[in-house]
């Protein structure tokens, strides 16, 4: 039994050692089992990507052509994908299966008969969504901006309008305080000792931007507010949603014309002043 069994006398239940990662390319992904996204889809995912975070996916993979044949092996197309678009920044999480995906419509059988990726033909793909193709063709062609939206996150009916509730008595304290909700979340994206989460923070950061508000949730009401705004995914908190939707005067976050026009008036972004006009018409 010791010599079938590894040495151990208990049968092994786990095919990994504590603390290490699972022998697979789908960790840490959370939805891990889900079926791969299409190709359409994926693309898109990692187009809207290049342009959250302004990544030129080229500077990835010409290292790895040394023939500048626009072809690489397939370790070195997932070695530069996964790169550019890795777990600790980008967040992509893109699966296994999802590279097979890729690989199956970039591919290119090379004269030796390896099976190659046409890296070039992909990053063109990936670029398209900045900076349209052939403008040296069509200059006076319109390049237009690519909108990145946000989808808010629905949860039960029963856990909206208890998440409501909640928001209902945050926006009435804070109009009654007069509070710039954004102000405290927005200190930890400026400081240099926290992650670099565009319009996000962690969990405990949002707690601690709570406590700065006077306002020291339950831990079931905190476990509701982390569900309704962690839009990711990925255990982060969206605060400038969340400041959205308790502080009735931001407008700083709104991506529309009627945005940039607040935002050139004289009460500092806000649709009205925060103090009342018959208040400042008496002082």
């Amino acid at each position: 039994m010791f010599a079938s069994n590894g040495g151990f006398m208990a049968q092994k239940v786990v095919t990994t050692q504590p603390g290490r990662a699972p022998p697979q390319m789908d960790f840490p992904r959370l939805n891990a089992a889900k079926p791969p996204l299409p190709l359409q889809e994926l693309l898109a995912t990692l187009q809207n990507k290049i342009v959250q975070y302004g990544i030129p996916p080229h500077d990835f993979f010409v290292d790895y052509d040394r023939h500048q044949q626009g072809t690489v092996t397939i370790p070195q197309f997932r070695a530069a994908l996964f790169n550019a678009f890795g777990a600790s920044y980008v967040k992509a999480d893109v699966t296994e299966a999802e590279c097979q995906v890729l690989e199956e419509y970039y591919a290119q059988t090379m004269i030796d008969g390896d099976q190659h990726v046409r890296w070039k033909v992909f990053c063109n793909d990936l670029a398209a969504a900045v900076v349209p193709p052939h403008l040296e063709y069509t200059p006076t062609s319109e390049v237009g901006s690519r909108m990145i939206e946000r989808h808010e996150r629905m949860l039960t009916p029963a856990e909206e309008a208890k998440v409501e509730e909640i928001l209902s008595l945050m926006r009435q304290r804070f109009a009654i305080r007069c509070v710039y909700v954004k102000g405290p979340f927005h200190d930890f994206a400026l400081s240099k000792n926290s992650p670099k989460m565009i319009d996000h923070c962690t969990r405990q950061q949002f707690v601690q931007g709570l406590s700065r508000l006077g306002l020291e949730p339950s831990q079931e009401d905190l476990e509701l507010l982390f569900k309704k705004f962690d839009d990711d995914g990925v255990g982060n908190v969206n605060y400038v949603a969340f400041s959205r939707c308790v502080d009735a005067l931001e407008t700083f976050s709104d991506r529309n014309n009627a945005s940039v026009i607040a935002r050139n008036n004289l009460h500092g972004g806000f649709r009205k002043p925060k103090v009342a006009l018959d208040f400042l018409a008496s002082l």
